[in-house]
């Protein structure tokens, strides 16, 4: 019986990031968490970190800030007035 080969492909950008924290430093993050208030997201936030976290994202590792939101939002704005 002829051995199957696997091929893994490499993420993109040849970098897979893995945002899942293990051991003390889960411990004491879910501590000071236990700390900070509370909000609402939607499922599909919820979903968007899950992928963030585990890489789903890669290379992303993190959401943008407010200021490159607007940004974008400045950008975008500027190129359907020029469309």
């Amino acid at each position: 019986m002829a051995l199957e080969q696997t091929v893994v492909i490499s993420p993109y950008g040849d970098k897979l990031v893995n945002l899942v924290v293990e051991g003390e430093e889960r411990q004491a993050l879910l501590k000071e968490a236990s700390r900070l208030p509370y909000i609402q997201i939607s499922e599909r936030a919820l979903n968007d970190l899950e992928l963030l976290a585990t890489g789903g994202f890669s290379p992303m590792d993190r959401f943008m800030g407010e200021a490159d939101y607007r940004r974008v939002m400045d950008e975008r704005i500027r190129f359907e007035a020029q469309r």
